[in-house]
């Protein structure tokens, strides 16, 4: 795989934007490039990297899945170029099928001009990102946020502007009244070959790398927060363990709030009125909407019920917390992983804080969810056996519609 003809120029799609673009050309298919670009404000020109460093965050998880040597044509930082390695071993201890492949670029060189002073974090509208906002507005933490980066072509596809134009002005408006710039930026990865990779558990935490080196020119550090705390994660594009390697000489990716459960996070949440007017947890009806019928807005709910708080969040305004459709989210057990513990912990409170029917119904959610498991085990097995396959996909899917997911 090489990264060439790194280049700056203006967005043919994006009024007062500024594109990075490169073209992409893959072993395994000689003679044929596709181009990679991320756009952000025109204002960023003066100080946006056309260095190789932007392109080896992107890239690399690529490039190890399809056994490539990675090539870019362009300088990346000594403190950046440290890291590939580490970066490749977790992952092939994650997913043993991920190769540890040779990182090569044009020279090793240090960025040597002086050292930006703002601070963003990547903000989605969801429970991690205003939790990590409202804990850096206070004034005894050392690291305040000065800006709040919002992307289109991540989870709300490129084909769907009026969609990110809702989130943008909905969150533009909670950013301001809590003080903040908003900064879009826009990025065509995922209509990429990236796209070959599972965006959870490998692609998002990268991506959202790239743009920070992109722009390591306009700030000193960005703040990626946590999906999951400590005690729960497991495998994931986004980690405590990996984050950080994305740090070069002149900026530092910090994975941030770890140390909180999600219902702590959300018990922040539910003091911050702009906040809760713009909080957007739903991946997947992959727009502005929270659906209220998956098992992640579902979660949400009973949170911020137990916090008293749902019937003053207008993002939810249109679901119904239906404790039967609690009785039947699919929360397995397992040995890295967050679901369990979720409800675990949420089971736990609505007993302390005297909430018998969220308490019943989430016990029954753990209960159902702890005698499907190894049925849905055994089903999936044979779903993927090229010869039990014609028993085992109407199974699996049978029973994959009795549980909400």
């Amino acid at each position: 795989m090489r990264v060439m003809n790194i280049r700056l120029c203006d967005s043919p799609t994006s009024p007062n934007s500024v594109r990075l673009a490169a073209d992409i050309s893959y072993d395994d298919n000689p003679g044929h490039h596709e181009t990679l670009w991320f756009d952000v404000p025109e204002s960023f020109h003066e100080n946006l990297t056309t260095s190789g460093d932007p392109w080896l965050a992107t890239l690399l998880p690529l490039a190890s899945k399809i056994g490539e040597p990675l090539h870019i044509e362009g300088p990346i930082d000594p403190v950046l170029y440290e890291s590939p390695r580490e970066l490749m071993e977790w992952w092939q201890y994650w997913f043993p099928d991920m190769n540890v492949i040779p990182v090569h670029a044009s020279t090793i060189t240090p960025n040597n001009r002086s050292k930006p002073a703002r601070t963003a974090q990547f903000f989605s509208g969801g429970v991690d990102s205003f939790f990590t906002l409202l804990r850096h507005r206070d004034n005894t933490e050392p690291v305040q946020v000065d800006d709040l980066l919002i992307g289109w072509g991540f989870d709300i596809p490129l084909s769907d502007q009026d969609a990110f134009d809702r989130v943008r002005t909905t969150l533009e408006a909670a950013a301001t009244r809590l003080e903040k710039r908003l900064v879009p930026f826009s990025s065509n990865i995922r209509e990429t070959r990236f796209r070959s990779l599972p965006w959870g558990t490998i692609g998002h935490g990268n991506a959202m790398a790239a743009v920070a080196l992109l722009l390591e020119g306009v700030y000193e550090r960005v703040l990626i927060p946590s999906t999951d705390g400590y005690r729960e994660t497991g495998p994931w594009g986004s980690h405590a363990t990996t984050d950080h390697l994305y740090s070069s000489s002149r900026m530092r990716t910090i994975h941030d709030g770890a140390a909180f459960s999600r219902l702590q996070k959300v018990e922040l949440i539910a003091t911050s009125p702009p906040a809760l007017s713009a909080l957007r947890v739903c991946w997947r009806s992959q727009s502005d909407e929270n659906c209220g019928k998956c098992e992640k807005c579902i979660r949400t709910m009973i949170a911020l019920e137990l916090c008293d708080v749902l019937e003053k969040t207008p993002t939810f305004s249109h679901a119904t917390l239906d404790l039967g459709r609690i009785a039947r989210v699919y929360c397995p057990y397992q040995k890295t992983g967050s679901l369990h513990l979720y409800y675990t912990e949420m089971l736990a409170v609505a007993r302390q804080r005297g909430r018998h029917d969220l308490a019943k119904a989430i016990s029954r959610a753990l209960w159902r969810s702890s005698f499907k498991q190894p049925l849905l085990y055994v089903t999936q097995r044979l779903r993927m056996n090229r010869f039990l396959c014609q028993i085992g996909k109407p199974l699996d899917t049978a029973l994959r519609r009795t549980v909400i997911t």
